[in-house]
């Protein structure tokens, strides 16, 4: 006597397989926009980073000046010497103007590295280049999608209010970052 087994067919049906392609492909596609979310944010975290620095740097180019300005009429032989701390600053006055400046090698101390400009909207400004040694300059140099431009606001006799401003343009759309400081005429408060 031949005894028959029934046995069940354990293969998957066509609509097991479907169901499967489409979890698959749900969890493989959130995977990839999660992935290109991340790439996405680092890019931009990176571009934040790099204009505060770049902000930063504009603040310490007018500290810069306002220093070569009283150590340039010290060496004058002034007795006392009476620094016109904050020559070469006048053209940064908004709100219409605004300078835009960066550090030049082999520049005279006597010589303000800022350029006036009038009209200081995202598209009368410069491009920053990085230079041949890796700094960022409106020298010739590998372009960057940054631009600077430094206001300066009197408050006193002794005080100006600085601003800087670096703006860029990323998928398509112009974000910016503003660093503000007070400098003041230290050779002033030092002799008082």
């Amino acid at each position: 006597m031949l005894i028959k087994i029934k046995s069940k067919d354990t293969g998957f049906t066509l609509l097991e397989v479907i169901a499967a392609i489409f979890i698959l492909t749900v969890g493989i596609g959130g995977s990839f926009a999660l992935i290109q979310q991340t790439i996405s944010t680092a890019s931009m975290i990176q571009s934040r980073l790099i204009a505060a620095y770049l902000g930063q740097e504009g603040i310490e180019i007018i500290r810069n000046i306002r220093d070569n300005n009283w150590l340039e009429q010290r060496e004058s032989f002034q007795s006392p010497p009476e620094p016109d701390w904050n020559k070469g600053m006048s053209g940064c006055q908004g709100p219409i103007n605004c300078c835009e400046g960066d550090y030049k090698t082999k520049m005279s101390p006597s010589k303000t590295p800022l350029t006036s400009l009038v009209g200081c909207d995202f598209n009368s400004l410069n491009y920053l280049n990085i230079d041949s040694d890796g700094f960022y300059s409106y020298l010739p140099g590998t372009p960057t999608k940054f631009k600077r431009k430094i206001l300066i606001d009197p408050i006193e006799d002794n005080k100006i209010k600085v601003a800087v401003i670096i703006q860029w343009e990323e998928k398509s759309k112009i974000y910016e970052i503003e660093v503000v400081e007070h400098i003041t005429n230290w050779y002033e408060e030092h002799r008082q």
